[in-house]
């Protein structure tokens, strides 16, 4: 099911109102932003300075000498396992950091969640090196002494990607990456799906999405490039696939279509699914305003 958020205009002051719109239409969509300014809508993150604890650059990973690192958000009154959200920033693969996601982090720890924000490999590095990272840090997580020094439950995992990020919290859904930890909900924002259909088509989208994700996979010409469509979660999909929310704007950098084609797979694997599409050129963490959060907390309910 496709959900449609209508907002009335903001020269209609005393009329304005928001009208959540259920329709059945298939949609459209593709791309992902180079870089993701904080959500200025996004609720704040504290609602009292003293409710959460953060442990911040925890190493997770070392790849070829480098380390890996994430920030841990806890409630401070935590008294027994939480569930667990993997967060994965955006910013084109080529930029962008754990830190972009940090009011995030700090707002499920005060809803009563442990969340894992998490430093991924970023350009020259390609895939399938992020999903590769994704993948370790589920790992990483559910080794006994770290889930019992950070009271994580990740038999209750939930990854939310946004734009990049969103790329590869789809391919964990669909088990790219072999996650250890299979997640029982998947939130992307701004999520690209399909790199051989309107990324790799000259009209399908700008001409800087698909350069990011040609460089994503390493390829010089996304029309002839070799990993497309092993890089394609869409391709990916089982009725195993786990529980997927799709949040994506109407008008923005990601061509609606990718969400669609996503959503279609998964209805027809049988798999769970939901699409809310936002009115407007608003990309990744922009979308999350207070119908969308609303839609994320319900969904994450729902599921862990």
């Amino acid at each position: 099911m496709t959900h449609f958020l209508h907002r009335a205009r903001d020269g209609d002051r005393g009329m304005a109102r928001r009208v959540l719109v259920l329709a059945t239409a298939a949609l459209l969509g593709l791309s992902t932003a180079c870089t993701e300014p904080p959500p200025p809508q996004l609720l704040p993150g504290r609602t009292q300075e003293s409710t959460v604890v953060v442990d911040e650059d925890v190493p997770y990973r070392e790849v070829e000498g480098d380390q890996l690192v994430a920030d841990v958000c806890r409630p401070k009154d935590q008294s027994g396992p939480l569930p667990l959200v993997l967060l994965l920033h955006g910013g084109g693969f080529s930029q962008g950091d754990k830190s972009n996601v940090r009011k995030l982090c700090e707002r499920l720890a005060d809803r009563g969640y442990a969340a894992l924000a998490i430093q991924y490999r970023l350009l020259p590095d390609v895939f399938p090196a992020q999903v590769l990272d994704a993948s370790a840090a589920l790992g990483w997580a559910a080794t006994p002494d770290v889930s019992q020094r950070y009271g994580f439950d990740t038999s209750r995992t939930a990854v939310i990607g946004s734009s990049a990020g969103a790329i590869i919290a789809d391919s964990l859904a669909v088990g790219m990456g072999d996650p250890p930890v299979v997640p029982r909900a998947v939130v992307a924002l701004s999520g690209a799906t399909d790199f051989t259909g309107t990324l790799a088509s000259p009209d399908g989208a700008s001409a800087a999405s698909a350069k990011i994700a040609t460089e994503y996979m390493g390829c010089k010409d996304l029309s002839r490039c070799s990993a497309a469509r092993e890089a394609s979660p869409v391709f990916r999909v089982t009725a195993q696939s786990s529980p997927l929310l799709q949040v994506i704007g109407s008008d923005e950098l990601v061509p609606l279509d990718q969400a669609q084609v996503m959503d279609q797979a998964l209805a027809q694997a049988g798999a769970q699914h939901q699409l809310v599409v936002v009115p407007g050129a608003k990309h990744g963490l922009e979308l999350l305003d207070s119908d969308t959060t609303s839609a994320l907390d319900a969904f994450l309910a729902d599921h862990l």
